[in-house]
């Protein structure tokens, strides 16, 4: 990125009232612990790790699918 890396994009999209309910997922090539737990400090929902082939990144879309789309239930931000 030109201007700065997916932390400061992170960090900045949190910031912001109407991300709050907002699902923010990084994929990365790097998974030290270190990236992985700034992640989380700044907002990130979940971190995963890139797929060295075709197979493996279709399974993980299928398994994103599976928890992200039709398993999780998201807050309901309108609700008291």
């Amino acid at each position: 990125m030109p201007n700065g890396d997916g932390f400061s994009v992170l960090e900045w999209l949190r910031s912001k009232k109407l991300s709050h309910g907002l699902l923010i997922i990084i994929l990365s090539r790097v998974d030290e612990i270190k990236n992985i737990n700034r992640a989380y400090a700044l907002g990130a929902n979940s971190f995963l790790t890139k797929p060295g082939d075709i197979e493996e990144l279709e399974q993980l879309i299928r398994s994103f699918k599976d928890y992200w789309l039709l398993r999780n239930v998201p807050p309901n931000l309108g609700a008291p």
